[in-house]
């Protein structure tokens, strides 16, 4: 009779314990959200675009007439917080101007040479196929000018500093992404001039406002950020 005791509470034993088993489920770790890399490079890449600079003096003041052109950039972005990225950026735009004075003279051709460097912060608004963004910065813009005549070769250097605006829409395809951008250049750069060798020099202001359209090609150096069109 005691072993028939010993063996009942021994099944009684074992049916709780595969009763328990059954009952504890293992909980599943929470799923984690993907974050921002912050101060991270974003992206790198190229852009070309149209920039039409006034150059006041000269167009206004000058027989010499100067024209807009292609300014090719190179890129790169950072991301800071949430929506926000920085952009560093170098471009380059010449644009010259040639005028016969009279055939015994000779021609005379003026370039001008701007290389902005340009530091950006822009905020962005991610949607299923297209993001918008805006947000403007500052530029160290280098000058280049030349004059050249039968009489010889001029040229002078400096720099200054101009401010933009900018605008623009892209979509990405994996890591590659096009956009399209506009921004507006606004600034200065004096300028000493001398009208002949007999005048004095005077010193003019050369406006560097104006519109720069053109297209950007980047290829996403980090994963996207959550949302369907990065």
């Amino acid at each position: 009779m005691r072993n028939i005791y010993l063996l009942l509470f021994f099944l009684a034993f074992s049916g709780a314990v595969k009763a328990q088993e059954q009952v504890v489920t293992p909980v599943p770790p929470a799923e984690s959200k993907p974050q921002l890399s912050i101060f991270k490079v974003y992206s790198v890449g190229l852009g070309f675009g149209y920039y039409k600079p006034g150059l006041n003096y000269w167009n206004d003041r000058t027989p010499y007439s100067f024209s807009g052109g292609v300014m090719p950039s190179l890129q790169m972005e950072v991301n800071l917080i949430a929506n926000v990225r920085a952009r560093l950026s170098g471009g380059y735009f010449n644009s010259s101007a040639k005028l016969l004075r009279v055939p015994t003279w000779g021609e005379e051709r003026v370039a001008h040479t701007l290389t902005p460097i340009s530091l950006s912060a822009y905020y962005y608004l991610p949607g299923s196929i297209v993001t918008l963004y805006g947000g403007g910065g500052g530029d160290l813009m280098l000058v280049n000018s030349v004059y050249e005549s039968p009489a010889g070769k001029q040229t002078g250097r400096g720099s200054t500093s101009t401010g933009h605006l900018l605008l623009g829409l892209e979509t990405a395809l994996d890591r590659f992404i096009i956009g399209v951008e506009t921004r507006y250049y606004i600034g200065k750069y004096t300028q000493t001039l001398q009208t002949s060798i007999e005048a004095d020099p005077f010193k003019e202001d050369i406006r560097v406002n104006g519109w720069y359209i053109g297209l950007n090609f980047k290829y996403s150096l980090t994963q996207p950020d959550g949302d369907k069109a990065r």
